[in-house]
């Protein structure tokens, strides 16, 4: 009688495929999106200076207030940087990507982290002493630029965000962020990449308010959701 194969279960693979990233692997992305030179030197150079980490789904890399020893690669998963307000309730400052820097720029000039970092799914980071970011800057010209155009592009997107949540009213804002969701792939056609709970916190708006709204624009035809894929129907120019 043939030997039955044992049973493996589909966990296991998704498993396997999140884990495996490797310390190198980070190191290149990480050296491809900030310096010139992408030599196997350069990464060898990094290595001794970084170390490579993995966090789990809800938990935090370090909290609003909390002394600071450490900055961030993330090059793997999501994370939220949130704030709490005079209210005690959570805001969300924005989501990090892979490929984006957490908290350099804060620790270089501070020494604390101003917000929270908690993982929106399983991620994987290269974290950096305080110590050594200096050091990198100086010796590294290229690092010191791309980190001058990262910070003009976060301090638009920050700028940008202030100006919706303090001028347009909820429905735009909604509008504005699917819309730029768009403009980040092909087609009329977007995922939500976080929760509904998470975009209604970036939006200043209650998950309650959230859901009215996408009935809203779904009754007059501007929208079509089906779970967190939206079809967008009319050009961005249709938003009033």
């Amino acid at each position: 009688m043939p030997k039955c194969s044992p049973k493996v279960s589909p966990g296991y693979f998704k498993f396997y495929l999140i884990h495996a990233m490797t310390k190198k692997d980070a190191l290149l992305s990480f050296v491809k999106n900030y310096f010139d030179d992408q030599s196997g030197e350069k990464v060898s150079e990094l290595n001794k200076l970084c170390q490579f980490g993995r966090i789990n789904r809800n938990n935090a890399l370090f909290w609003e207030q909390q002394e600071g020893n450490s900055a961030y690669f993330l090059a793997s998963g999501r994370i939220k940087l949130i704030r709490t307000n005079s209210e005690g309730k959570e805001v969300i400052a924005t989501f990090i990507t892979p490929g984006q820097l957490i908290a350099w720029f804060a620790l270089m000039t501070e020494g604390i982290y101003p917000v929270s970092a908690i993982a929106l799914q399983e991620s994987e980071y290269l974290s950096f002493d305080i110590r050594h970011l200096w050091r990198l800057v100086e010796m590294n010209p290229s690092l010191a630029g791309r980190l001058f155009e990262y910070v003009a592009k976060r301090q638009s997107l920050l700028l940008n965000s202030i100006k919706e949540l303090a001028l347009s009213d909820p429905k735009t804002r909604l509008l504005n962020y699917l819309y730029h969701l768009r403009q980040q792939g092909d087609g009329t056609m977007v995922f939500l990449p976080e929760s509904k709970k998470q975009i209604a916190l970036l939006l200043g708006v209650s998950p309650e308010t959230l859901s009215r709204i996408f009935r809203r624009l779904t009754d007059e035809g501007r929208i079509v959701v089906e779970g967190r894929t939206i079809h967008l129907l009319h050009p961005p120019q249709s938003i009033d």
